[in-house]
């Protein structure tokens, strides 16, 4: 797992320096460098350095360019790093990332100015800087498989006051990043004095699709810290925006979810199925209908749905307007430990046939085997074709599956 904490805020530079932070990849960055100027002919330089914020020491770089843009078509900006990603062949899922950075920038700024693409003049990231930080933060997180771990963010601090831009003085937060947490639903503060947060840095966040969280409830090993510095002062904390990598110490995987319940005495047997099936199909985790005995002595039912912390409000909107219920309990978010599952398609012969059957695996975290179940239509298919009992389908089979399986 790894926990990116942004409560000073956060921007290319501080994430690039973070991931830096995290081991030697100086040699990774002059590669960007010499990239960049082949591409957009120019002369940059670049600069890394350990610094002190708040008496704590981190990394900070600087990137420039001689006579860098000052407006850019966005058209441009993205033709640029097509280009450079053709020459560093990054694996796709990383390239995939690069991109999708930019195109987040791009659509922000499309929104918030009414312009297409091929309409849309950049400023503030018409910068090479801008294409340095896509670049660098992609090809380091190829370089620690950042892609490959559950990711969790605190909420991002945007800073507070007055900013001059491109278009004037504006409060914080400016446009461009307030649609950036508003598009992607990313929680933030506006704690201390100035812009803590860039389009920059909100865009590469927003690429991860982190989970945010002030806490972690189960036991981590921390493996790596990388902190990278920002280029303000804060007076009230050190301006550091921290990558930490972890370990889970759990023997299972786990998750965050919201348990939803109402009670429902005035509804049928139909609207009840029907309510079911579609918070199913809407994503809730699982649906229990129970019989109970409310005031009055009425017979009733109590609806629990479990769903993803995340998804909470959808549910919520989604049971009041279904049920017409007047209230809904919802639990402190809370965690949920999981077994890993997947499932396998396997050969079997039964009684001088055979056939394919679709076989759920459940794993702890080290890979070992807790259960195997073969799947209910594929067993009740073979019942009925074979016309033997179903349990005996089961249990044969899950012999057969025990022998090719573990």
């Amino acid at each position: 797992m790894i926990f990116i904490d942004c409560s000073s805020g956060i921007s290319g530079d501080m994430l690039v320096a973070a991931m830096l932070d995290l081991g030697n990849h100086e040699k990774e960055i002059d590669e960007i460098v010499e990239v960049i100027e082949e591409v957009t002919e120019k002369k940059c330089t670049v600069e890394i350095k350990e610094v002190k914020k708040g008496g704590i020491k981190a990394r900070s770089i600087s990137f420039s360019c001689k006579n860098d843009f000052e407006s850019l078509q966005a058209s441009k900006l993205e033709e640029y790093l097509n280009k450079c990603l053709k020459i560093m062949k990054l694996q796709e899922k990383y390239s995939s990332l690069a991109a999708e950075i930019l195109t987040i920038l791009i659509k922000a700024e499309e929104k918030v100015h009414s312009k297409n693409k091929e309409e849309l003049h950049l400023h503030e990231l018409s910068s090479t800087d801008t294409l340095f930080d896509i670049l660098s933060f992609s090809v380091l997180a190829q370089k620690i498989s950042f892609l490959q771990n559950k990711i969790i963010s605190t909420p991002i601090n945007l800073g507070s006051g007055k900013t001059k831009i491109s278009h004037g003085e504006l409060t914080i937060p400016l446009p461009i990043a307030q649609e950036i947490v508003t598009s992607y639903k990313i929680p933030i503060t506006l704690r201390y004095s100035g812009e803590l947060a860039t389009p920059t840095g909100l865009a590469i966040l927003s690429s991860l699709s982190p989970e945010f969280t002030y806490e972690i409830e189960e036991p981590v090993k921390i493996l790596k810290t990388g902190k990278g510095a920002g280029m303000l002062d804060i007076k009230e904390t050190p301006n550091i925006l921290r990558i930490i990598i972890t370990e889970d110490m759990n023997k299972y995987s786990s998750d965050r979810i919201t348990l939803l319940e109402t009670n429902l005495d005035d509804i049928t047997g139909e609207i009840i199925g029907y309510i079911i099936n579609k918070l199913m199909v809407e994503g809730a985790l699982d649906v229990q209908v129970i019989p109970a005995i409310t005031k009055k002595n009425r017979p009733s039912y109590i609806l629990s749905v479990i769903c993803k912390d995340i998804d909470k409000e959808k549910f919520l909107s989604l049971i009041f307007s279904e049920t017409g219920t007047l209230g809904i309990r919802m639990s402190k978010e809370r965690m949920r430990v999981v077994a890993e599952r997947e499932i396998k398609e396997i050969k079997v012969e039964l009684e001088g046939k055979k056939f394919n059957v679709r076989v759920k695996i459940s794993k702890d975290n080290s890979g070992n085997i807790i259960s195997l179940k073969a799947e209910y239509d594929d067993c009740t298919r073979i019942s009925n074709e074979l016309n033997i009992p179903l349990k005996s389908v089961e249990r044969k089979i899950k012999i057969i599956a025990d022998q090719i399986l573990f």
